[in-house]
């Protein structure tokens, strides 16, 4: 029996809210590709009890952080850590990184990721520098196709 719910759960780490805008624009799209159902939770302005549930409940989840101080965004290290304690596993995933100079969350996010059991991780793994910008919403396009 399959308990996870159908749709896709995304996680976003937003500093100053650009990430969360790129998020936005990827749960547009995903929206409009068909899925049936879009969560999007700002890990960095809500509950992380809910973000936990919610990446437990969705088979498919997106990770998105900016890059602090060469790091993932500490709520989602939060987040992450959260789910690696709780054996987290058996998911497709995606990621999303956001920086200005040096992007590496997404390096981050994979080699913890990597620890997790059966976890699918769909390319390409979409970066961001600063704010959204054209080519980048072609990225999101095709996270949203190989996730779905």
């Amino acid at each position: 029996m399959n308990l996870k719910a159908t749709g896709v759960y995304i996680a976003c780490a937003s500093i100053h809210g650009n990430t969360l805008k790129a998020c936005e624009k990827l749960k547009e799209i995903l929206e409009e590709k068909g899925a049936s159902k879009v969560v999007l939770t700002d890990l960095s302005r809500e509950d992380i009890a809910e973000a936990v549930e919610n990446c437990f409940k969705y088979s498919k989840v997106i990770f998105a952080s900016s890059t602090y101080n060469m790091e993932m965004f500490s709520p989602m290290r939060n987040l992450l850590m959260d789910l690696k304690e709780k054996n987290y596993q058996n998911r497709t995933i995606g990621i999303i990184e956001n920086g200005t100079w040096a992007p590496n969350s997404a390096k981050c996010i994979k080699e913890v990721v990597s620890t997790m059991k059966n976890i699918n991780m769909v390319e390409p793994i979409v970066t961001i520098r600063s704010t959204l910008k054209n080519n980048d919403i072609e990225k999101l396009n095709e996270l949203a196709e190989k996730i779905l």
